[in-house]
């Protein structure tokens, strides 16, 4: 009895199979990428709220401020009227 050879049945099997891995490992990058730049955009958004917040903050801080002076002026009048 003679021993049979195994042999691919289409050459082209083999090349097929590398490429569906190579595909896939293409699509594991992409969404990899994918996720890294969704992170980068929420920290940004993140860093956008906080410094949307510092400005809104300061501008408060200056409209009382405002007021203030306002205040002020408006004390010192009446009391120099009274007087």
């Amino acid at each position: 009895m003679q021993w049979a050879k195994i042999m691919i049945l289409h050459s082209s099997l083999g090349d097929r199979v590398t490429l569906s891995k190579e595909r896939k490992k293409e699509r594991k990058k992409r969404k990899r990428r994918k996720r890294e730049r969704e992170r980068e955009r929420e920290t940004d958004r993140q860093t956008d709220r906080k410094k949307e917040r510092k400005k809104e903050k300061k501008r408060k801080e200056r409209e009382k401020e405002k007021e203030r002076k306002k205040e002020r002026g408006r004390e010192g009048g009446r009391k120099e009227k009274k007087m």
